[in-house]
C-alpha cells in the first residue's frame, strides 16, 4: 500500500545523499519511484543509487541502480528480511578482509582516496582487483570535465598544463631542478650553501688573473676581494653564499613555498556498485 511521497532535490552536478527513514515489516518489500519534475533537466542526473541500513538483524537488499537515460517513470526496490548480507569481494579486499558489507561506502572511500597512505601489502592487494573506474570517470568529468585516472582507485580533475600533481588533489608548478631545487610536495628544497674561501685575493687584479674576468669578482668591504655568489644565491658574511627562493615565493629557510599551486576539488573514488561482482 502506498506509504508517502517525498519530494528530493540536489543541485546540477552535485553528489549528495537523502536519508530516509521508513517503517517496514519483516519479510516486506519496500518500492521506490523515481520521477523528475517539470523543472529538471534529465542532463543534470548521472545515476540514483540506493544503498540501505536495516535495524534488528534485518538486511537491506538493493535491487537496482537507476542511469539516467532509465529515470523516469522508474521504480527500484528493497527487499527487507532475514536474507543474509553478500558481502562484496572487492569491499572485503579494500577494508583488508575485515568482512565489512556493501554499505560501507564512507570506509572504502577513505582507504581508496588514501590509498598511498597504506602498506604496501594492502596497496597491493587492492590495486590487483584492477577496479573498474569508468563510473569514477563518468561521476568525476560531470562535475570538472577533463579527468585522469589516479592509483587505478579514483578519478580527479586533470591538472593545467605545465603544472604536475601533488597528492590526490593539488596541482602546483614544478621547481627548477636544473638550478639544484628539489621537490617537495608544495615546497622546492633550496640547494645547498656554499662558500669562498678559497678565494681570496687581496687585489681586483690579483682575483681577476686568477678567475679571468673582473665580474666574477667581488670586494668584501675594504679588505679584500673574494669570488662572487652565484646568480640565485646571496652572500652571508665574508665568504658563505646562501641560496635564495625564486622571486615572490616564501622563504621557509631550507625550503620554498610554491606560488600558484591549485585545488582541484573533491576526488571520486570507486565505489561499490560500480562494477559487477561476477
Amino acid at each position: 500500500m502506498p506509504a508517502a511521497m517525498i519530494t528530493l532535490r540536489t543541485e546540477k552536478n552535485f553528489i549528495r545523499d537523502f536519508y530516509i527513514s521508513v517503517p517496514t515489516p519483516v519479510r516486506s518489500k519496500l518500492e521506490l519511484k523515481v520521477k523528475l519534475s517539470n523543472f529538471a533537466d534529465i542532463e543534470d542526473y548521472l545515476e540514483v543509487r540506493i544503498k540501505g541500513y536495516a535495524f534488528e538483524n534485518q538486511v537491506f537488499v538493493p535491487h537496482n541502480s537507476a542511469k539516467k537515460s532509465e529515470l523516469s517513470g522508474l521504480a527500484m526496490d528493497i527487499q527487507v528480511g532475514d536474507t543474509p548480507v553478500k558481502v562484496s569481494r572487492f569491499v572485503q579486499v579494500i577494508l583488508d578482509g575485515t568482512g565489512g558489507g556493501i554499505t560501507d561506502f564512507d570506509e572504502v572511500a577513505t582507504r581508496l582516496v588514501h590509498i598511498e597512505e597504506l602498506s604496501p601489502e594492502i596497496r597491493k592487494r587492492i590495486k590487483d582487483l584492477h577496479l573498474d573506474m569508468s563510473m569514477s570517470m563518468a561521476r568525476c568529468e560531470a562535475t570538472h570535465g577533463k579527468c585522469v585516472n589516479l592509483y587505478g582507485t579514483l578519478s580527479v580533475k586533470a591538472c593545467p598544463p605545465s603544472y604536475q600533481r601533488v597528492g590526490c588533489c593539488k596541482c602546483s608548478l614544478p621547481c627548477n631542478t636544473t638550478l639544484g631545487y628539489v621537490e617537495d610536495g608544495l615546497f622546492c628544497r633550496k640547494p645547498a650553501s656554499y662558500n669562498t674561501s678559497n678565494h681570496k685575493y687581496l687585489s681586483l687584479d690579483e682575483c681577476v688573473s686568477v678567475l679571468g674576468d673582473a665580474d666574477y669578482c667581488e670586494l668584501h668591504g675594504n679588505k679584500f676581494y673574494t669570488k662572487k655568489c652565484e646568480r640565485t644565491f646571496i652572500r652571508s658574511g665574508e665568504f658563505d653564499c646562501l641560496p635564495l627562493c625564486p622571486f615572490g615565493w616564501p622563504d621557509y629557510g631550507d625550503r620554498c613555498g610554491k606560488v600558484g599551486s591549485l585545488y582541484c576539488g573533491m576526488p571520486f573514488p570507486w565505489l561499490p556498485g560500480d562494477q559487477s561482482e561476477n
